[in-house]
């Protein structure tokens, strides 16, 4: 048997219908008594309810779709973070492999310095009959002895063939006005004369103290230079003082650019050994090697040092200090 329930309306009130169906046969009843309408204040109730549902539907929807907004969000920052942080770590066990490279050819190098060393050793026995290797005290009070009177004697170490008293001496300085550079002789604080200190043969002597150096007129200037030796040059040195130690303050009257020539007989037979720049900004004593060529194929007996710009002194230009380096000649080409 199958029951079906209608509701009709009629006017102000609603009907109710039951109908059966059993066995092919249908049978419809309704209730005795109409149902009454629901008030309106109970209908209006409904409604606000229906209302105020509707509105909590939208707008748990609302946050559920901000939620689900954030958490894509967060997740693409995760996957972000967790890529980064592969990147990095991948970059930590690069430099972890670099250093332990780096630390594997530091020990090679040492075990090498180690087996290679040819300095002075001596073997010693310890309470156990232990041998070690300890360098000599005196081997070391030698080799600080060595390096003091190398620095007091030249600061180079190797020899000076432009040195006055080695035998080296000025020639001419042509083409050069000398720098006017007096100092009074006093007697009991009178005045009676002056003497000239600016003297080229400053530049191949020893002594380098502010003021004691060889000044010429502007920024050009040639000076010819007799060697204590026919040598291969192959090297030659400029020295200045240090702006730290300059009276004035700064050094703008050292020389800049300088060229060397190798004279063979006469000023006017000469090789050029090369263009040099004396950088102000250096090491004081600055060292620069001459052309290859000259070094293998030529020997000489004098220089020719010609100057070509300071840097900045309009004035004049100072020069403390020339040293020629070389190797003594045999069966040389002259």
């Amino acid at each position: 048997m199958k029951t079906v329930v209608l509701m009709t309306y009629h006017g102000n009130q609603f009907c109710t219908l039951v109908a059966f169906f059993y066995k092919g046969k249908g049978f419809i009843m309704q209730t005795p008594e109409p149902l009454p309408l629901l008030p309106h204040t109970a209908h209006s109730n409904h409604l606000s309810l229906r209302d105020s549902y509707t509105n909590d539907r939208y707008q748990c929807h609302s946050r559920l779709h901000t939620f689900c907004v954030e958490l894509q969000t967060l997740h693409g920052e995760h996957e972000a973070n967790i890529k980064e942080f592969h990147t990095e770590l991948k970059a930590l066990r690069d430099a972890t492999d670099m250093t332990r490279k780096h630390i594997d050819e530091i020990k090679s190098l040492v075990q090498y310095v180690k087996t290679k060393s040819d300095v002075s050793l001596r073997k010693s026995n310890f309470h156990a009959n232990f041998t070690v290797l300890l360098l000599t005290e005196a081997s070391i009070q030698k080799l600080i002895e060595d390096e003091l009177a190398k620095y007091d004697a030249d600061k180079l170490g190797i020899p000076d063939y432009a040195l006055e008293s080695s035998g080296g001496s000025i020639v001419a300085t042509p083409d050069t006005r000398i720098y006017k550079q007096m100092t009074w002789v006093t007697l009991w604080g009178i005045r009676l004369f002056t003497t000239g200190t600016n003297s080229p043969r400053n530049i191949i002597q020893a002594s380098l103290q502010p003021g004691n150096c060889w000044a010429f007129e502007g920024s050009r200037g040639t000076v010819i230079i007799k060697l204590s030796a026919r040598i291969h040059i192959t090297a030659v040195t400029l020295e200045h003082i240090p702006q730290r130690i300059s009276t004035t303050g700064n050094i703008n009257s050292a020389p800049k650019m300088f060229a060397v020539f190798g004279l063979k007989h006469d000023s006017n037979d000469k090789d050029h050994l090369g263009y040099f720049t004396y950088d102000i900004n250096g090491s004081p004593t600055q060292t620069f090697e001459v052309i290859q060529k000259a070094q293998q194929n030529y020997s000489f007996q004098a220089v020719e040092l010609s100057v070509l710009s300071n840097h900045g002194n309009l004035d004049y230009t100072c020069i403390y200090r020339f040293r020629v380096h070389g190797t003594a000649a045999t069966n040389v080409q002259i």
